[in-house]
């Protein structure tokens, strides 16, 4: 007799369609896949055309319930409002231009609008989560249309901020990146995000320390890495002879924000330890420290 041991928390992910060997099983996940991913796109969609609607002291009752909304979706195709928001969420459409058409453009100008950007209250940690006005929560790894963005590797308990890309969901970054200035130009397609409470991950960090050139320094950097609790994934080091310094480059394991600190604590205590810092991996190519708050 066999068991078979379930647990109701864990979903599939397309990491499966790798294991699994028949045909019907990886038309079974793919089909799971993209219906959980078109859920997801019109929860953000919907998130997105409430904001705007908002954003011009407009009902979204009297946006949607009227002969002008309906032909607008008839004219794209769409045979329901779900399909506008997933849509949205995909960033296929955005909203601004369905209220162009369904409202008009001058009325839009007549409206008062909110000012947009407030990239500090992108994380409001006060509202629960649930309803469409509250912030999207971002599950992590697990997470159907949204990802964590690789320049600046954001970790939980750190504010973040999110932009919905063309067709790859949302992209989340934490709110001191130096690219979201970059990204937010458009602040339509900025969306409230916060963190899944209770996720038990781990995260790829990069760090870049500077230290004096020591024998046994590399030794002492991964004791006190693992004394913080991390792992190395992977570990680089560089001298300088001229100048008697080095640089090493570690990614480790982290959980959250706290973690981060322990371990940049340990990091720092070690003698010939100069500088630490996240390494800045966006634009530019080579490798630069960015600074700690």
């Amino acid at each position: 007799m066999v068991e078979v041991l379930t647990n109701p928390s864990r979903n599939p992910s397309r990491d499966w369609l790798n294991l699994v060997t028949t045909s019907r099983a990886k038309s079974k996940i793919r089909q799971w896949l993209n219906t959980q991913q078109k859920q997801r796109a019109m929860e953000i969609g919907r998130r997105l055309f409430d904001k705007e609607i908002r954003k011009y002291s407009l009902s979204f009752r009297k946006v949607t319930d009227t002969p002008e909304f309906a032909s607008y979706l008839q004219g794209e195709g769409l045979s329901k409002i779900d399909d506008l928001f997933s849509r949205i969420g995909f960033g296929k459409t955005e909203p601004r231009h369905v209220l162009e058409r369904v409202v008009g453009q001058d009325k839009l100008e007549e409206g008062t609008a909110e000012k947009p950007g407030r990239l500090r209250q992108a994380v409001n940690k006060i509202l629960p989560f649930g309803t469409t006005t509250g912030p999207l929560t971002i599950k992590g790894h697990g997470d159907m249309l949204s990802y964590l963005a690789k320049c600046c590797n954001p970790l939980p308990g750190e504010e973040i901020v999110g932009y919905i890309t063309r067709g790859k969901g949302v992209s989340v970054h934490r709110v001191d990146c130096p690219n979201v200035q970059n990204l937010l130009y458009n602040p339509e397609r900025e969306i409230e995000v916060q963190w899944e409470q209770g996720k038990n991950e781990v995260y790829q960090v990069a760090l870049l320390i500077e230290v004096e050139d020591q024998q046994g320094m590399l030794a002492r950097l991964t004791e006190a890495i693992t004394r913080a609790g991390s792992n190395i994934t992977a570990i680089e080091a560089d001298t300088h002879s001229e100048t008697g310094r080095g640089t090493i480059s570690v990614v480790c394991q982290l959980r959250d924000r706290k973690h981060l600190d322990k371990l940049l604590r340990e990091v720092r205590a070690i003698s010939g330890v100069l500088r630490v810092g996240r390494r800045a991996t966006g634009g530019g190519g080579g490798q630069q420290l960015e600074a700690l708050s």
